[in-house]
């Protein structure tokens, strides 16, 4: 329709330019009844102004009905308004709101993230590590002292616990305290009190009971976190040397260098070290 009307112009500037007859005289015919009918109609050009405008919403805010995201597409529209001059107002592009803050991308499940940098994810390692730690390393005594015995793993459920009421309780006992837990289920060649058993049988031989009555907390400290093989321990009062020669028990830098990433092994050092060493 607009095209036909600028044909029509352009005929009108040609005519006059190459007729005889003057522009006034072209004037005198109705120039309009060339025109089509809907332009001289005030409520059709209302209609096709707001065909217009449905025509460019579509355009622009085009809604993907192939992939049926009904949802995801329904919060990414545009909410158009108009205003009082006839220009459309953006309230929203591609889902973000004029004077909102955006959303993070992730949510977090609960309180926190639940992963392997988490420090309750850490410290279950450590602790696990540790506990086993210290009966190995009682076993190796007993080993160098000519006993044959050696006390069973204690239960991954009891070394799981590493809230806050538990590790105050833990930093407390001695390390035959550690050994008289609940040993793991795995073991199916001995009754449930094996390692009470043995306790009893071992608790009053040289070295083996100084080396029973350590803290939890001051062997972790000294012996297994400083991992040097090369050891002191206090016995019967004095400070007698060891050399750990088992390449089975593990110190805490040995294992701390297992960890190939080395973002993790900082921030596992640095909770290990917030949790056993600060007041």
């Amino acid at each position: 329709m607009t095209s036909e009307f600028y044909q029509s112009f352009e005929f009108k500037l040609e005519f006059q330019n190459n007729s005889p007859f003057s522009f006034s005289q072209f004037e005198e015919c109705d120039f309009y009844s060339f025109l089509p009918t809907i332009y001289q109609q005030p409520d059709v050009q209302q209609n096709i102004e707001e065909e217009e405008n449905e025509f460019v919403s579509k355009i622009f805010f085009h809604k993907n009905e192939k992939n049926n995201k009904t949802k995801e597409t329904t919060s990414e529209l545009q909410q158009i308004n108009k205003g009082d001059n006839g220009i459309f107002k953006i309230d929203k592009f591609l889902g973000n709101k004029i004077n909102r803050e955006k959303k993070p991308l992730f949510k977090k499940v609960g309180k926190r993230n639940h992963d392997k940098y988490d420090i309750d994810n850490i410290i279950t390692v450590v602790q696990n590590h540790y506990i086993n730690f210290i009966v190995m390393f009682v076993n190796y005594f007993l080993e160098e002292q000519g006993v044959n015995e050696k006390f069973i793993k204690i239960s991954y459920e009891e070394k799981r616990k590493v809230n806050k009421e538990n590790f105050e309780i833990l930093k407390k006992k001695c390390l035959y305290e550690i050994l008289l837990m609940k040993i793991s289920p795995k073991n199916k060649l001995s009754p449930e009190d094996h390692n009470i058993i043995l306790y009893n049988k071992v608790k009053n031989l040289p070295i083996i009971k100084d080396i029973l009555n350590l803290n939890y907390l001051c062997f972790f400290q000294n012996v297994y976190y400083n991992s040097e093989r090369n050891i002191i321990l206090n016995i019967d009062g004095l400070d007698k040397p060891f050399k750990l020669s088992d390449r089975k028990l593990v110190l805490y830098k040995e294992r701390l260098s297992s960890f190939s990433n080395e973002y993790y092994k900082t921030l596992f050092d640095n909770y290990v070290k917030e949790k056993y060493f600060s007041n």
